[in-house]
């Protein structure tokens, strides 16, 4: 076999390399090397150019042998003291007679064959972990670029966009608001106090408006209502029966007494609306005490006036006529097998016999009443025709249910 060679480069012993690998290299003459059988590191240019015969038994075989009973040789090599010149090694004290080498320096074909297969298995492991790991985060970048689109999506047309709609849709109001006269401001006044408000903007909820308009608004409407009806003006005293008089229809809580009150002096201003509603109010007995007779007065003077609610009201109570209490007058009856009082709060009178059982005498009181309007079709139907003129179509209805 032949001489086995080892040469140091950057403090490190290469090896192990036969004479003719060793030469091309090209070493420079500084290099230092280092054969089986040397006592120490020689440069290469003082290496004999002919390779020393083998002994009987190989040197690399003796070596190998030393190998597995020695410590290892360290080499520490120094910093050159010019660039490009190799660096020279420093030779380290032996611990035993002979140079440590590393046992992992020696390695057979089958261990280094094993050794590289290894290490490509390994590299190719690596290769295809690292493309599941940058195919894991492509998709967790795509993943995360959809998912903002989405909620960019989702912000700009469910929160953004409806608000800036709104705040322009309030910013509106507030300029009408501030420089409306009396009259809009009268009406929007109502529209701020409805529960049914109609602001007319696209895309925009009526209820949105409402919390952001109209509730911070609500007293000053009331008040410039309210004001008006006590200055004398009608149609601030109906509308203040309005409020008080439908629960389902104003922020305003429900007050009948007021109502009437209102709609009564809304009426003595000549509101023909306010005569409507206050028979309206004499009829139920909603606010003030039932009276039959002053809602006809009423409901007569509205329809006189072509009110069309007061002329269909009219019809109504044609169509039906309208009878009253009138007094009331006592009837006697009698009560067998002791009964007792048919009727509570009857008056007994007397008992007695008669061919067959006994029998209780009892005064029973009934109510008179008075037809203060007759039914009378043809005016009903009269009263409806002038009022489905005039657009009402409570009125148009009972014309084609009743006259079809």
């Amino acid at each position: 076999m032949k001489i086995v060679y080892f040469y140091a480069k950057d403090g490190k012993k290469i090896g192990p390399l036969n004479r003719e690998q060793l030469d091309d290299l090209h070493l420079t003459p500084d290099t230092l090397v280092w054969h089986y059988g040397l006592t120490g590191w020689i440069p290469y240019k003082n290496l004999p150019k002919q390779a020393v015969k083998e002994d009987e038994e190989s040197p690399f075989d003796k070596f190998c042998a030393w190998l597995k009973g020695k410590k290892k040789t360290t080499v520490k090599a120094e910093t050159p003291a010019k660039p490009g010149v190799e660096k020279p090694v420093e030779q380290v004290a032996e611990t035993t007679e002979k140079p440590a080498v590393d046992k992992q320096e020696v390695v057979s074909a089958p261990v280094a064959q094993k050794s590289e297969e290894k290490s490509e298995k390994r590299e190719k492991t690596r290769r295809i972990l690292k493309k599941i790991l940058i195919g894991f985060l492509i998709f967790i970048g795509v993943a995360a670029v959809a998912f903002g689109g989405i909620c960019l999506y989702g912000y700009l047309k469910y929160e953004y966009i409806p608000e800036k709609r709104l705040n322009e849709a309030c910013a509106d109001l507030e300029t009408k608001w501030a420089e409306a006269d009396s009259y809009e401001k009268r009406a929007m006044a109502v529209k701020i106090l409805s529960k049914k408000a109609e602001w007319g903007y696209e895309d925009v909820p009526d209820s949105d408006i409402d919390q952001k308009f109209s509730v911070p608004k609500r007293k000053a409407a009331f008040k410039l209502i309210e004001d008006g009806a006590y200055r004398g003006d009608s149609w601030c005293q109906f509308q203040m029966g309005q409020f008080y008089g439908y629960e389902d229809t104003y922020h305003v809580t429900i007050n009948y007494t007021k109502a009437a009150y209102w709609w009564k002096e809304a009426a003595m201003n000549g509101h023909l609306g306010g005569y409507d509603n206050l028979g309206w109010a004499y009829e139920y007995g909603q606010g003030v005490s039932k009276n039959m007779t002053k809602a006809i007065e009423c409901y007569r003077i509205s329809a006189e006036g072509n009110d069309d609610y007061g002329l269909y009201n009219m019809g109504r109570l044609y169509e039906t006529g309208v009878t009253v209490p009138n007094g009331y007058h006592y009837e006697q009856y009698r009560s067998y097998h002791g009964n007792g009082p048919k009727y509570s709060g009857d008056i007994f009178v007397r008992s007695g016999w008669d061919d067959w059982d006994s029998y209780e005498v009892y005064k029973h009181r009934v109510t008179d009443y008075k037809v203060i309007l007759p039914k009378d079709m043809n005016k009903a139907r009269a009263y409806w025709k002038k009022a489905a003129a005039l657009g009402n179509e409570n009125a148009k209805e009972k014309l084609q249910r009743v006259f079809e």
